[in-house]
């Protein structure tokens, strides 16, 4: 089965109509990974009524919900009691979600920041009792989210009580998984089987000590040894929701651990970008089902570039909400402004946004093209640059472009000015990504939405 088949079964349990953004994929996964994995924690933050805990209810009884206030008592028992019955104490559960706790005060998130340390509590003040908890806190955020640069924490957690925003607290998070429609895109839901989604909660709880090999993953090392634990334990979680107890080639789990970084470098108020040429193939194959047809790609912060192979054609991935306003700016200024001959056509809107068709007949300018298999592959545009010039050297059309040897700097100023001009904006720096060598016009934009007003 591969990676687009797999998430495609998990996306008929929970109700999601495809196609969505893959972002929302992965996000749903993150909140799955505390059913199949125990000891992990994960706050979930954004709009109301954007899905937060939606699944959680009905993912079967071994998954508890609760809502302010929390109590000491209820969380490791009463010193009061004489007995040492685990029933009721919510650190002995296996799954626990905690909703609507914006304003958990200092004394319960620091039993909350002891517990997440040791993975253990002392039963009614007395016994020493290791636990497998996982637990998800849930909370409203009202601030807008409308770019990559707002995800700061005082952004994310704009609601949420100085407790709950504790570094302490908060780096012992594995994930924070904003909910914001911007950055989700659109989606579409239909009606959730209650004995499906039921039985695969059932499924993923009995996988919780199952052990996935994890030896030969490889974590940024721009995280230090705690945040490196929790990746792993997320990734566990997320490929076990994936391929239950199935271990998937190495490219997946790469794929996999890279969103798991994002997700926990936000709860560390810090941007990881998980497209790279780590997670490219993962990528590929969920979005576009296979790497058979793909002769490189081009990674955008929001948006994949797909150059198809043997086709004067590209794709452009949304793959969240972001890239997907950005396509639908692309599409909508293109179709309003068809004088603008230096923008390389876009033929088709795919999803109201998700995926753009563009031609492609052009070499691109950025030196940092990715094959399939993630690697960086230098791709020499000088030579043609050069072979353009002469040709047009030959056939008179040197008024287009000067004469030159490489991409040079007067090469690239005279872009930015076609640019400016066309635009009627004052870029400071153009963007080789940006930015196709065109035998017929010189060069053409590959892509552009910064440069729409």
């Amino acid at each position: 089965m591969n990676i687009k088949d797999s998430l495609k079964k998990v996306h008929q349990v929970i109700g999601a109509t495809s196609p969505i953004t893959f972002i929302v994929t992965m996000s749903t996964l993150t909140k799955l990974a505390i059913i199949s994995e125990p000891n992990i924690s994960i706050l979930l933050c954004g709009h109301q009524s954007e899905g937060k805990s939606i699944l959680y209810p009905l993912l079967g009884n071994e998954v508890h919900i609760l809502s302010e206030p929390i109590t000491s008592a209820q969380l490791r028992g009463d010193a009061k009691k004489n007995s040492d019955n685990k029933e009721d104490v919510l650190f002995s559960k296996g799954v626990c979600i905690f909703e609507e706790c914006t304003a958990l005060p200092m004394p319960i998130v620091s039993e909350f920041k002891s517990f997440l340390t040791s993975c253990s509590y002392n039963l009614n003040k007395k016994e020493q009792t290791i636990s497998n908890l996982s637990c998800a806190f849930i909370g409203n955020s009202y601030t807008n989210i409308i770019s990559n640069a707002d995800f700061t924490i005082d952004n994310l957690l704009s609601n949420f009580s100085t407790a709950l925003k504790d570094p302490a607290f908060l780096s012992k998070q594995a994930a924070l998984v904003p909910h914001y429609k911007d950055f989700f895109g659109k989606r579409i839901y239909t009606e959730i089987n209650p004995d499906h989604i039921k039985k695969f909660g059932e499924t993923l709880f009995n996988l919780r000590f199952h052990s996935i090999n994890l030896n030969q993953i490889h974590i940024d090392d721009k995280f230090d040894s705690r945040a490196k634990d929790l990746i792993t334990k997320l990734t566990s979680g997320i490929i076990k929701v994936m391929y239950l107890e199935k271990t998937p080639p190495q490219y997946i789990i790469d794929g996999v651990v890279e969103y798991a970084s994002f997700f926990h470098a936000l709860a560390l108020g810090k941007f990881h970008n998980p497209l790279n040429s780590k997670s490219i193939k993962f990528i590929l194959e969920a979005i576009h089902g296979t790497t058979d047809d793909v002769e490189f790609v081009i990674l955008y912060e929001n948006r994949i570039l797909v150059k198809l192979l043997n086709k004067s054609l590209c794709l452009k991935y949304a793959i969240n909400g972001f890239g997907q306003t950005e396509n639908l700016l692309e599409y909508n200024f293109f179709k309003e402004n068809s004088n603008i001959s230096i923008i390389s056509p876009i033929t088709k809107n795919d999803h109201n946004g998700l995926i753009l068709h563009q031609e492609f007949n052009y070499s691109p300018l950025t030196s940092k093209l990715i094959n399939i298999n993630g690697k960086i592959t230098p791709q020499n545009t000088d030579d043609e640059f050069n072979s353009i010039v002469t040709r047009m050297i030959s056939s008179g059309k040197t008024h287009k472009l000067p004469k030159y040897r490489g991409v040079s700097n007067i090469t690239l100023s005279l872009i930015k000015r076609k640019i400016n001009e066309q635009f009627s904006i004052n870029i400071a720096e153009l963007k080789k990504s940006n930015i196709g060598i065109s035998d017929k016009s010189g060069f053409e934009l590959i892509t552009f939405y910064e440069y729409i007003k």
